[in-house]
């Protein structure tokens, strides 16, 4: 986490290039938007950019190693069943009519359909909305200090137990409900998202679960509330903290 007071380096968790193993796992990871011009990523020090192509980490292949961290430090099992096709589903859909009404209600660019764009936007959301360095100070581009570190230690917390949460999808809602999002209509009998901080008089259309900030829909339900909004990982944590933009980190002031 980035502090106003500028970084620190402890050379005794640092390898002989004075940087984070943790970080070097992403190494030679190629670049989704240079191709082959990019001979694979080469993280710099400290910020969230490669040395080679001067994309940002996320416009590189590291979805894999990003999601299995993460939903350890979420709890998320990644046992949910693939169905017909699809990266991932919503738990609780209890048909195949229900899970096409839920993915018909998205957008078609947001759909996660194995081999699609969609399939694309999914892996690329979970690295973008749910940035690894806000999850384990491992991936921190400097070592932190110990006030960093409580500092830290505290906005994980915070997070984690009053703030993070999943959406829950309810199949066929009991009457019409306005659409928390577009204050459109969602019909009786229609398929809703709702969530636990905002109760059972609160939901969205599917394709309106989206970020606060962002207006992006959230990657595989998960979101994070805050002042009655609610929000994609990264947004949530610069509604507490404005971020770096070099090393990408939420910053104490």
């Amino acid at each position: 986490m980035a502090t106003s007071e500028g970084r620190t380096e402890t050379s005794g968790q640092r390898d002989d290039s004075g940087q984070n193993p943790a970080r070097k796992q992403d190494n030679g990871a190629g670049c989704l938007k240079c191709g082959d011009n990019c001979p694979g990523l080469q993280l710099h020090e400290w910020r969230n950019c490669c040395t080679q192509c001067k994309c940002r980490r996320e416009d590189h292949d590291v979805f894999s190693r990003d999601v299995t961290t993460l939903f350890e430090k979420l709890q998320i099992s990644q046992d949910t069943p693939v169905a017909k096709g699809y990266a991932w589903v919503p738990p609780g859909i209890s048909s195949m009519d229900k899970l096409e009404e839920y993915m018909n209600a998205l957008p078609d660019d947001r759909v996660p359909r194995i081999g699609t764009p969609g399939e694309r936007a999914r892996q690329r959301n979970l690295v973008l909305q749910l940035p690894l360095q806000d999850f384990d100070e491992a991936f921190c581009g400097s070592e932190l200090t110990d006030q960093e570190r409580r500092d830290f230690k505290l906005f994980r917390q915070k997070r984690d137990y009053q703030s993070y949460g999943m959406g829950t999808v309810k199949e066929s809602i009991e009457q019409d409900m306005k659409c928390n999002k577009c204050e459109g209509t969602i019909p009786e009998g229609s398929i809703a998202v709702f969530t636990s901080h905002t109760g059972p008089d609160v939901c969205w259309h599917p394709g309106c679960f989206c970020c606060s900030t962002c207006q992006i829909h959230l990657v595989d339900l998960l979101y994070f509330y805050r002042s009655s909004s609610i929000y994609c990982g990264r947004h949530y944590g610069e509604s507490l903290h404005p971020r770096c933009y070099g090393c990408d980190e939420v910053k104490r002031i």
